[in-house]
């Protein structure tokens, strides 16, 4: 027989739900850079760059035979940031932290509290935006619960 019956656990995770719905705010999670093939021109795979061949899409900027693509440059690869908004709760307080230096300093640290499917998100970023601010992991998120893990809590500190 379980401890906590089912009937507890989804009341529990329906009042989770709904304090983050309705006291959460937009945060940004900024992952690290990745390059990927620009979607305007073909990449040459043997030559590693561009073909310079014009790839027709919706957002494509055209361009003529014998011409650079005008969106990579000629590299046939592009960096894209990796952004991710989400709602959090944001709790924040004044804390004493240590720096690399062994020295103790006050800082702004952020609890962040969100749904289990943006745990991802919040354990890849190096940098999360925060009410215009920008903060840095302090710990790696973890997953809590009732029962079962339903939240990814994670601990940030301004930059």
């Amino acid at each position: 027989m379980p401890l906590i019956s089912a009937q507890v656990i989804s009341l529990w995770q329906s009042k989770m739900t709904e304090m983050i719905n309705s006291f959460g705010r937009t945060v940004t999670a900024i992952g690290q850079p990745s390059t990927i093939d620009c979607y305007n021109c073909t990449y040459d795979y043997q030559n590693k760059r561009s073909g310079n061949k014009y790839t027709p899409s919706p957002s494509g900027i055209p361009f003529g035979p014998g011409q650079t693509c005008p969106v990579c440059g000629g590299y046939g690869r592009i960096t894209v940031q990796n952004n991710n908004s989400f709602i959090a709760t944001v709790q924040t307080e004044r804390k004493e932290i240590q720096n690399k230096n062994g020295v103790i300093e006050h800082r702004n640290v952020a609890r962040l509290k969100t749904f289990l499917v943006n745990f991802d998100y919040m354990a890849n970023c190096v940098e999360m935006r925060i009410r215009d601010k920008s903060y840095i992991p302090l710990t790696p998120p973890v997953k809590k619960g009732l029962g079962e893990d339903f939240l990814a809590i994670g601990d940030f500190v301004e930059k």
